[in-house]
């Protein structure tokens, strides 16, 4: 497999993307596929959150370092003989596959952003490959293939398609193209096959000619997109599994905290438009006595719309009783290290660390909130209250201590 080639993208995008994943251990290359690789950092065969972590940690560093393959697997010796990890296959190429799949999809899912930013002056994409004999014949069908950036072939086209794809975009406008001798047209036909995994007979499919089973997806759309659906995937999961990623979700939610205030700068002043943020997580063990009691959450992400903003922070109360911006901005820290949840009706009712004299804060998440026809864990008040108020025989304690 040839050495994937990173193009210009901005540093901080690509290194955005993998620091932020959420750390899943699997036993399988396909226990997770498709786009909810957008979202989580997974090694075949690494089923301990320790290793993982360490595995995550290397990698991002030799994302924001400009580490070669050589030193990760002087690095990856020294995490496997860590943590006793007998791996499966040859070391030389469980390094080469990891690394190179883990950075060539970060500097793909941030080219993508990169490309939101810029698509009005530059509104096509151009699909281009390295050229050499090592491509492969339906990669190189799609040579300079030109679309809008928005075109849904680009939803399952979109590189890398598949392992060790070394394929990448450029973005032009209608005077770009003319000078490159390129012109826009229809999408490429979308041929699919069944395909089968030939060691399990695991069905994975219909899945497009020349892409590999689960890499028929955008990295770039699927990690910029609403958490929402990687919340509900996170659902799915073998309940023991579900239990060890949200148990040990901290990086994950320090980095998300990033993202979330970033998120509050950026809508700040703008009209809502129906965008929404994940700010956290439900525990496994509140979703376990959601289930026991009726009340499956459709997924474990909690977000918040932009049409919330305003009412979270008091817009509609006098000063005196609005709550500082600050606790606003701090609300994934809040949501991971709460002092109690309640139960009323519906709502859970997060009791944070936060206070105001005698008062103490908390966060009301609506589980499975319906809006335009889907559900949601949202967040719908922000505000102080007394314990006393808490106490009431309405309120189940489900975790914790007033």
């Amino acid at each position: 497999m040839p050495d994937v080639t990173l193009g210009s993208v901005p540093a901080k995008d690509a290194i955005e993307h993998i620091r932020g994943k959420l750390r899943i251990p699997t036993k399988r290359w396909d226990w997770l596929m498709g786009d909810v690789h957008a979202k989580a950092f997974t090694v075949a065969g690494a089923m301990k959150m320790d290793l993982v972590g360490d595995l995550h940690q290397s990698i991002t560093s030799a994302l924001e370092n400009g580490t070669t393959l050589a030193q990760f697997r002087k690095d990856f010796d020294v995490i496997a003989e860590k943590h006793g990890w007998q791996y499966r296959g040859g070391r030389s190429f469980r390094t080469k596959v990891m690394f190179n799949t883990n950075l060539r999809t970060a500097h793909m899912a941030g080219r993508w952003k990169q490309i939101q930013r810029v698509k009005e002056s530059r509104p096509f994409m151009v699909y281009k490959t390295v050229g050499d004999q090592q491509v492969r014949p339906e990669h190189s069908n799609w040579e300079s293939t030109v679309l809008p950036v928005d075109d849904s072939w680009w939803d399952t086209h979109y590189p890398p398609n598949g392992w060790g794809c070394r394929c990448y975009v450029n973005t032009a406008n209608a005077r770009q193209l003319k000078r490159q001798g390129l012109t826009a047209g229809n999408a490429p036909p979308i041929k699919t096959t069944e395909r089968v995994n030939s060691r399990t007979g695991e069905y994975f499919g219909e899945v497009p000619v020349g892409i590999d089973p689960g890499w028929n997806y955008n990295v770039g759309k699927a990690w910029t997109g609403q958490d929402v659906a990687f919340g509900r995937k996170l659902m799915d999961l073998p309940a023991p599994l579900r239990k060890t990623v949200l148990d040990n979700n901290g990086p994950h939610i320090k980095e998300l905290g990033k993202s979330w205030g970033n998120w509050l700068t950026n809508r700040n002043g703008q009209l809502p438009a129906g965008y929404s943020h994940t700010v956290g997580y439900l525990p496994d063990n509140i979703i376990e006595t959601l289930v026991a009691k009726g009340i499956e959450p459709v997924g474990a992400s909690i977000i918040v719309f932009d049409r919330q903003i305003a009412h979270l922070l008091g817009g509609h109360k006098p000063k005196t009783k609005r709550i500082p911006p600050l606790w606003l901005r701090k609300l994934p820290a809040e949501l991971l290290d709460y002092k109690a949840i309640l139960l009323h009706k519906n709502d859970l009712v997060f009791v944070l660390k936060e206070a105001v004299g005698d008062k103490t804060a908390r966060a009301v998440v609506q589980v499975n909130f319906k809006r335009k026809g889907k559900s949601f864990n949202s967040v719908r008040s922000l505000s102080v209250t007394n314990l006393s108020d808490l106490r009431k025989k309405d309120y189940e304690l489900l975790e914790g201590e007033l």
